[in-house]
């Protein structure tokens, strides 16, 4: 009875000792696992962090384009509203100068008439009177 008692502790403890070792493997297997999570999470979170930092450079650098674009645009304006303006004056200008014309061909042709008139009156081209 004692002897079966032992033999079956005995049992047990060889089956306890098997589970145990079981129980190591299972352990490792898992700690080389969550090893290799832990790593594959430290890679991942480089990479976000690398695809952020690209991410940050592309936007300073769109920023920029962007400011260059709009100090660019800001310039152009500036130098169409001179041009407008330069445009106004030369057509005010050239009103101007269309209207002294008309003036001047009036008289040309005032002066003219008069001086058939004077030539008519002292009898000279008596085919023009």
């Amino acid at each position: 009875n004692l002897l079966e008692k032992i033999r079956r502790l005995d049992q047990e403890l060889e089956d306890s000792r098997s589970a145990f070792s079981k129980l190591e493997d299972k352990t490792r297997d898992i700690n080389e696992k969550l090893s290799k999570a832990e790593s594959l999470n430290r890679s991942l979170q480089d990479d976000i962090d690398k695809s952020q930092n690209e991410q940050d450079e592309a936007t300073v650098a769109v920023n920029a384009a962007l400011q260059e674009a709009r100090e660019e645009s800001q310039k152009n304006a500036e130098k169409l509203n001179c041009a407008i303006k330069e445009n106004e004056s030369l057509n005010k200008a050239l009103a101007n100068a269309t209207e002294e014309n008309q003036q001047v061909t009036e008289r040309l042709s005032n002066l003219e008439a008069e001086n058939i008139s004077l030539k008519c009156s002292i009898g000279e081209r008596k085919e023009i009177c």
